[in-house]
């Protein structure tokens, strides 16, 4: 994630100063590395150090702070929208930039997957950050997160033992099966236009005759109900299951 921030705060700095239409797409290009390694991290890190009753709903919070940086795109974008000053257009990229910086002044406090401090041979340090995750007041002793690092050290031993790659996954029945549900899953949802939609958005209400304001406007809402059924999926999915919320969609 500390790469993918890196990736992010140059590429958004060298966007937001451009001077030639060159330097731009190379500041795209390496935004666009860094934002594919933080929504790839992102989730399996909240997913290692979610409880596993809760893990969909946590996981669900990715959704939501992603639409969230969206809004606040558009938002912004209907703000500046009234500037006529040649910095406008600049003023999204400075945003995008000072985000970024706060992701990799995050990463300095928030804790290690235990998971990975375990196939380092970092026990005493996985413990501590398990304990620290799950020790509360209906589990003041710790019991779940010594059950749980029990569990993480056991499949962590036996994961030594198997073969890794994607050669292996394909050759090995059971997992080639669940690569394929992957692939379908993603490549069928990401060819609904979900994401042509939430970046080109004011486009497509300027190709309904919209004026610039309306454009943003609208983008602004339609990003509202995003973030509103991202919270009401997390809150539903552990209780009513996966396909059925991947059926609604």
């Amino acid at each position: 994630m500390a790469a993918g921030a890196i990736f992010l705060t140059v590429g958004g700095a060298l966007q937001a100063g451009s001077v030639r239409f060159a330097m731009f797409l190379v500041a795209r290009f390496l935004s666009g590395i860094g934002s594919a390694i933080a929504f790839t991290i992102a989730p399996m890190y909240i997913s290692e150090l979610a409880p596993a009753h809760s893990r969909g709903l946590m996981v669900s919070i990715h959704v939501m702070c992603l639409n969230s940086g969206y809004l606040i795109s558009s938002i912004g974008s209907l703000g500046f929208s009234y500037m006529t000053d040649k910095i406008q257009w600049r003023l999204n990229f400075i945003i995008n930039t000072f985000f970024a910086l706060c992701l990799l002044l995050l990463l300095l406090v928030i804790p290690e997957s235990p998971r990975w401090l375990i196939t380092q041979g970092r026990m005493d340090e996985a413990a501590q950050i398990l304990e620290k995750l799950h020790v509360n007041k209906y589990d003041r002793e710790g019991v779940i997160a010594r059950a749980e690092m029990i569990q993480i050290k056991a499949q962590v031993e036996a994961d030594k033992a198997l073969p890794r790659g994607f050669v292996h996954i394909f050759q090995t029945p059971s997992l080639r099966k669940r690569a394929f549900c992957t692939f379908l899953v993603w490549f069928t949802s990401m060819a609904t236009g979900v994401l042509v939609i939430a970046n080109l958005t004011p486009l497509l209400f300027a190709g309904l005759n919209y004026g610039s304001t309306a454009q943003f406007g609208l983008s602004t809402a339609w990003l509202v109900v995003c973030i509103l059924c991202a919270f009401m999926g997390g809150l539903l999915v552990d209780r009513f299951g996966r396909r059925l919320f991947l059926s609604t969609y």
